[in-house]
Parts: C-alpha cells; structure tokens; sequence
C-alpha cells in the first residue's frame, strides 16, 4: 500500500453553501463538471444555483439559503455534483486506484470508480 492514494467522497450533511465556487472559480476542469450538469434541476430549480445563489446580506436570508441546500433533494445531487467536480480535478493531477464514500458519498465512489456515469448518479 505504500504510494497509493484513496479518495474518500463524504455523506449527506457535509454540504454547505458556496461549497467548491473557488475550485470552480479557478480550474476550468471543476467548472466542466458543474457546466455538464447545469440543467440539473428540480421543482424547476437548477441545482447549481442552490449551491451557488446570490449573495445573502443578513443572517436570515443566510440561514434560508442553507435550510434550502439541507433539504435531501437538493443536498444529495449537489454534493455529488461538488464532490465529482473536485474529484475530476485531483484525478487529473495524481493516480487514484481506491475510491471510498461515506454513507451518500458510496454514490459518487461508485461513480468515480466508472461503474455509473455522472448523469446516472446525480441527473
């Protein structure tokens, strides 16, 4: 096991929001991955926007924006979403032979692993 390197896809409940905008902000790869998916949506809502809404100017509208992302519909697909984005990014810079998930992040190990395609897992 000596040099290997394993990827380990958190659970539901680590998602925030804003989560991966600098990664996406600065590696045309990670912005590929949300780009991929950006019509991603439910109840009418795009996904990516739940993740990356409008600025909130108050500690209300801040605490709404993130009771929104909680919310299992949205936090399941997002943090697949942001997880595979930064993962598209690590796997491009070093060999990654082990992919683990914790609780929801199993969906995007297997993912990562190639046995589902992205639009399968989180479209």
């Amino acid at each position: 096991m000596v040099g290997k390197a394993a990827f380990l896809f958190p659970g539901q409940g680590s998602q925030y929001v804003g989560m991966g905008a600098e990664l996406a902000m600065a590696h045309p790869r990670v912005r590929r991955v949300w780009d991929r998916l950006a019509d991603l949506r439910f109840e009418g809502d795009a996904v990516h926007e739940a993740v990356f809404p409008p600025p909130a100017f108050n500690d209300e509208a801040r605490q709404t924006l993130e009771s929104h992302l909680r919310a299992t519909e949205w936090a399941q697909p997002a943090l697949g979403l942001a997880t595979m984005a930064a993962f598209e990014l690590v796997s491009g810079l070093v060999s990654i032979p082990l992919y683990i998930g914790h609780s929801f992040g199993e969906l995007s190990a297997l993912c990562a692993a190639g046995c589902f395609s992205i639009e399968i897992c989180f479209g």
